[in-house]
């Protein structure tokens, strides 16, 4: 776990424990009904950030059960109004609309009938209405300082992406010049030319995919390569990687599609970068409802030198907490979990 999830959860965990305090210093833990409504107030604050809107319901309705059995002391409708506050965060905007709207109207009646229309409903709905615009301000907040990030950050990937092209194009020249003239002079076996013509080939790829990630960079044009996986994986069982298992991935939505595909270029390209050709990356690759969950294992050799790289650290910092990957007994594996929806869609990102 990284460690803005650690400073999530203890955040999380200390919210509940302050709103715990509260209840008990209210003197609301006198039963065991009180105690049990009042439980299933709070603890379920813990995952909001998972699943706030239903958390929000689980809450607004323990809470309206709770006011009904006489509880209508103020803090008893606080738990909503965090929820109310942490629904703005949910990528559904019935969520954050309609669902905090109904929580807040629901609570509203609620009081009314134990502390009347004022000091029970206009206040609750007037408070509801502040949490709902402070949730809503906080969530413009984080958008602006991820759109400054994001052009700090493509300053930065611009820079770095033409140095990168200066170095490579270079490099990569004299590669294929002598590759070529060692086709063009030298007396050449068969299989001995086909290995020579990949090395031009994966050159001359090399190049254009430089020149095509510069262009975007400069242009701030996003472009998923949607059709370079499959010539991916031609280009590595051509060079001696042996794929056993289903790389499909279906019909899925664009930015998942773009990120599994991220995830398996980066493992298996590992696999024959590390493992060398001949050996073979088990895939496994299953669809459910909400995620794409893929793994890949290979035998572990001697001379394998895994984690020197950054393509899978980098995948794990745009998918905190569903990337691990590791030597586990005789293999080397890689686990990733790709959700289906990204609430925000700047966190899917082509090299």
């Amino acid at each position: 776990m990284s460690r803005s999830m650690w400073s999530a959860w203890y955040a999380d965990a200390g919210m509940v424990a302050v709103v715990g305090v509260l209840f008990w210093a209210s003197g609301v833990f006198s039963s065991g009904p009180d105690l049990v409504l009042a439980a299933v107030q709070i603890l379920p604050l813990a995952v909001r950030r998972r699943a706030p809107g239903t958390v929000l319901a689980v809450v607004t309705v323990a809470t309206v059960a709770h006011i009904l059995l006489g509880f209508g002391m103020n803090i008893g409708y606080v738990p909503v109004l965090l929820g109310i506050y942490a629904a703005q965060s949910a990528p559904n905007a019935y969520v954050r609309s309609w669902l905090c709207a109904g929580a807040g109207l629901t609570i509203s009646l609620a009081m009314t009938t134990i502390k009347g229309p004022i000091n029970g409903g206009l206040l609750v709905l007037a408070i509801s209405v502040v949490a709902w615009i402070l949730g809503v301000e906080r969530q413009r907040h984080l958008a602006d300082r991820a759109r400054v990030a994001e052009l700090e950050a493509t300053l930065k990937r611009e820079r770095t992406a033409m140095r990168l092209h200066d170095a490579l194009g270079q490099s990569t020249t004299v590669m294929l010049v002598q590759a070529e003239a060692l086709r063009t002079a030298g007396s050449l076996q068969a299989d001995d030319r086909r290995r020579v013509d990949a090395i031009l080939a994966a050159g001359r790829e090399a190049m254009t995919q430089v020149r095509r990630t510069l262009q975007e960079l400069r242009s701030d044009e996003s472009d998923d390569h949607e059709g370079d996986f499959p010539a991916l994986v031609t280009r590595l069982t051509d060079a001696g990687l042996v794929v056993d298992g289903s790389i499909e991935l279906g019909h899925l939505p664009r930015p998942a599609r773009v990120m599994a595909e991220r995830v398996l270029g980066e493992a298996l390209t590992n696999v024959l970068r590390h493992a060398g050709p001949g050996v073979a990356a088990t895939v496994n690759v299953r669809i459910s409802r909400s995620v794409v969950d893929i793994r890949v294992r290979n035998r572990f050799v001697a001379s394998e030198r895994p984690g020197t790289g950054f393509g899978l650290s980098s995948l794990d910092s745009q998918l905190p907490g569903r990337v691990r990957y590791g030597r586990k007994g005789r293999y080397w594996v890689v686990y990733a979990t790709v959700p289906l929806t990204f609430p925000d869609m700047s966190a899917v990102r082509t090299p």
